[in-house]
């Protein structure tokens, strides 16, 4: 490009910087080709003339900040400059950082150049392009066209995966869901059985119950939960009555007594889910005085409960009310209100704000609970971060709080989202937690509650783009893996994880639970470190880790066609509290899912470092273009809906199928 060429391309890129309409125009490796207002936005910060100045000042001290094109060129190159960027807020735990990346240097080999690149600026807009597809209906042949209406998407009632080169979060998901799934039940059948399993508690409990000649409520229920979970013994005498009615009232409430989720797989965890169901009763102080005082009897069922309760309160979430081992102390006096529970339900955000709500007071109609939470978590009036006391059940919602909060991430300044894409992103988060609350389904409380166009060039550079770009999301799920099995090992031991095998409708996998456990945490790992490195965010683990959980995630990706996991039937509905008024259950229900294009372009490009010609290239401009190609995602079909009868998953499956779409599904339940 001769001297006066480029004279008059930085005229125009100034132009550009100043009022943002010459985005596109392509620029020399040095020339940034958007506006400092675009940039901005594209980050999601303010790119008002009040946030610039401030900028403007931190730069460039006492100078006065009019928003011309030369000091909007200006600003744009401090704020592009290795460390120069002041812009960004902070997050919890320190997630944001500021916009400007140490380099992410890339070199690749193309139409004879050698091309190195700098990442670190990268800027991917990102939507979903409306796919309306317009039907007429009248009916006959001989009546007027009536108006055009929009056709609903079909509901596709499980993936259809294929080999595309691109793995959207659905497939992760999906994948993650099956093995959720599966080690919940595998560790449920381990609780359960065995020496020191809760079928054996129960019968010691019996035995201690029998000696004492207990009648109490707590006695009643313990050989009600006893019975349900088929657990051998004496019955202790004068409570026979007692118990008939226990169970019968327990029976006919199918909130409390139907197995939902992957509980109804087996006899053995239908069990299990009854037993435990009817553990979580509440009781006072004083009913549970002889449940208690058998406990202190026996050592080894007190172990056996106090191991059994650890571990529920980390596999799924700290338990929402008082158990009974502030009681096992003889120094400790009854919890506040004085209400126990055997085996208490645990906590969970949405339970614990529908009840802060409307615990006490009538639900008005409209009312939606997912929403809610969605606006709340957006709001940042509820903060999803693990505490504490939080177990496995947080620590996964709190991988879904980037689908709401995509701002806040450290991928986010690269990043461009579209309106449609949010929306898709918010209702990605209601159908993970939906679905990861049907894994949780027995031990969760139901609570009760009232841009110019670009001249032609010769060398387009396609990125890489493998991967959905949300490696916050899967970073964190990652964490939620090491977590739980750190939980495993402490209820278990180490070497015993690799005697237990995920469960499945048709019986145990062949692989471990510890190996597969290893691939879940590889995995998500990998997906993260492959969408960072793919986004030009630095790689947020080193060394052979890193590479382990890319090759993990490529060895997923290629497989995809042949993993029974992602496609299996994940339709399912599951409760998440009673209202009183209206002596319904609202639910939240999984339909399936909508196939979806999303359209991925660069909104700023990478930096061109470096530009060598291995080849002679006589007609080659000079210039070098940047793109990216979208793929295929798949969004989950969630509601909340008041319903009267709890499906099961075969139930709610045949309804679907029977409904096809989701209004026709909705208006089936309702």
């Amino acid at each position: 490009m001769g001297t006066w060429a480029r004279g008059i391309a930085r005229v125009l890129v100034g132009l550009c910087m100043a009022y943002g309409g010459l985005a596109g125009l392509p620029a020399d490796a040095d020339e940034p080709a958007v506006s400092v207002v675009d940039w901005l936005k594209a980050r999601g910060e303010d790119a008002s003339i009040g946030a610039r100045r401030v900028l403007f000042g931190r730069h460039f001290g006492a100078e006065a900040y009019v928003g011309s094109a030369e000091q909007n060129v200006r600003l744009l190159a401090a704020l592009t400059a290795p460390g120069g960027s002041s812009v960004g807020s902070s997050a919890p735990g320190g997630e944001r950082t500021s916009l400007m990346k140490a380099a992410q240097l890339r070199t690749i080999r193309q139409d004879g150049l050698e091309i190195t690149y700098d990442l670190s600026s990268l800027v991917l807009r990102l939507d979903l392009p409306e796919e309306a597809r317009w039907v007429q209906e009248r009916t006959s042949p001989f009546d007027p066209a009536p108006p055009d209406r929009v056709e609903e998407p079909p509901v596709l009632p499980t993936l259809p995966v294929a080999d595309t080169g691109f793995v959207c979060a659905a497939v992760l998901a999906q994948k993650a869901k099956q093995f959720d799934d599966g080690l919940y039940a595998a560790v449920e059948e381990a609780l359960q059985d065995g020496p020191d399993g809760k079928r054996e508690l129960l019968r010691r409990l019996r035995e201690r119950l029998t000696e004492a000649g207990a009648r109490d409520a707590g006695t009643q229920v313990v050989e009600a939960a006893a019975r349900l979970g088929a657990a051998s013994g004496p019955t202790p005498a004068g409570i026979e009555t007692a118990v008939r009615a226990r169970l019968a009232d327990f029976e006919a409430d199918p909130k409390r007594s139907k197995p939902l989720g992957f509980y109804p797989w087996t006899r053995q965890l239908s069990q299990v889910f009854r037993q435990d169901r009817m553990l979580q009763s509440e009781l006072s102080a004083l009913e549970a005085h002889a449940v208690v005082e058998a406990l202190r009897a026996d050592p080894v069922a007190r172990a056996t409960y106090v191991r059994s309760l650890r571990c529920y309160e980390r596999l799924t979430n700290a338990y929402a009310y008082p158990d009974l081992r502030p009681l096992l102390d003889a120094a400790t006096e009854a919890p506040p209100g004085g209400r126990v529970h055997v085996l208490p339900p645990s906590q969970a955000h949405e339970t614990e704000l529908v009840k802060r709500l409307y615990g006490g007071r009538s639900i008005p109609d409209g009312f939606s609970l997912m929403d809610t939470l969605v606006r709340e978590v957006q709001a940042g009036r509820i903060s999803l971060a693990p505490t504490a006391t939080s177990g496995w059940y947080d620590r996964q919602t709190w991988a879904y709080e980037p689908l709401l909060r995509p701002e806040t991430t450290p991928e986010a300044p690269h990043l461009a989202l579209g309106t449609r894409y949010r929306a898709y992103l918010v209702e990605l988060f209601k159908g993970l937690l939906a679905l990861t609350r049907e894994t949780h389904v027995k031990q969760l409380e139901m609570a009760v509650a009232g841009a110019c166009a670009m001249p032609q060039v010769s060398v387009y550079v396609q990125l890489p783009f493998t991967v959905e770009p949300l490696p916050t999301h899967y970073a964190r799920r990652a964490d939620a893996y090491a977590f739980v099995r750190s939980v495993l090992e402490e209820t278990f031991g180490g070497p015993s994880l690799a005697t237990l095998h995920r469960r499945t409708i048709d019986g145990p996998v062949a692989v471990d639970l510890a190996t597969e456990l290893t691939f879940m945490e590889a995995l998500f790992r990998g997906a993260a470190e492959v969408s960072r490195s793919e986004l030009g965010v630095p790689e947020g683990g080193t060394g052979s880790d890193v590479e382990a959980g890319r090759e993990a995630f490529r060895r997923f990706a290629r497989a995809l066609p042949t993993d029974p996991d992602l496609t299996t039937d994940a339709r399912m509905m599951v409760p998440v509290f009673h209202d009183l008024g209206r002596d319904q259950t609202k639910v939240w229900v999984f339909l399936g899912w909508t196939r979806q294009t999303l359209s991925a372009e660069i909104a700023v490009p990478p930096r061109r470092v470096a530009t060598k010609q291995l080849t002679e290239l006589p007609h080659w401009d000079g210039h070098v273009v940047f793109h990216v190609q979208g793929g295929v995602i798949y969004s989950p079909v969630v509601a909340e809906v008041y319903v009267t009868e709890l499906l099961d998953r075969e139930q709610m499956r045949r309804r679907c199928d029977e409904g096809k779409s989701r209004s026709a599904i909705l208006a089936s339940l309702r």
